[in-house]
Parts: structure tokens; C-alpha cells; sequence
């Protein structure tokens, strides 16, 4: 997904009552999936904006 080099971690994924640790995380991301993110404001942004747009 590239988030690191946009300056964004995934700390965790909630797939439903499921909880996986982002750092665990080797699937693919499925609609409904919430994804848990850190980084500065406009990071997060950016990284929101990519992810949303598919890109």
C-alpha cells in the first residue's frame, strides 16, 4: 500500500469482530475492512485520500 513512505503506519485492521495487528497483516484488504492508521495530519490525508480513491 505504500503508507510507510507516505509517513503512515498501520497499527492495526478490525475485519468484523476479528482484530489483526497491522504488522501481522499478509492478506489482502476486503470492503468493510477498518484500517487503524498513525502519522502526522497531513500524512493521514494523504494516505486517506489514496486509499479511498483506490490508487
Amino acid at each position: 500500500m505504500g503508507l510507510a513512505e507516505q509517513g503512515v503506519d498501520l497499527v492495526d485492521v478490525r475485519r468484523g469482530a476479528l482484530r489483526v495487528p497491522g504488522r501481522l497483516l499478509d492478506t489482502r484488504l476486503r470492503p468493510g475492512d477498518v484500517l487503524l492508521l498513525t502519522g502526522k495530519r497531513e500524512a493521514l490525508d494523504r494516505a486517506s485520500a489514496r486509499l479511498l480513491e483506490g490508487a
